[in-house]
């Protein structure tokens, strides 16, 4: 039983640790392209509506589907 609870120790601080460890890590050294790619999706314009305009059996069909989407 002390076998068992040692390595149960050692494996909880060691998860822990590295944990902790890669949290520090992204905070002080910080990658780039995460930087970028944060700051380019929030600008980009999402667009769910088709340009042409849409004919009454698809408007019923996007309202249908919109309805059971939440």
């Amino acid at each position: 039983m002390d076998a068992f609870t040692i390595v149960l120790i050692f494996f909880g601080t060691y998860g822990t640790f590295m944990t902790a460890a890669y949290f520090l890590a992204k905070v002080f050294f910080p990658l780039e392209d995460e930087t970028a790619t944060a700051k380019a999706s929030l600008r980009e314009r999402r667009q769910f509506v088709p340009r042409r305009r849409l004919s009454t059996k698809e408007l019923q069909t996007l309202r249908g589907t919109l309805r059971y989407a939440k």
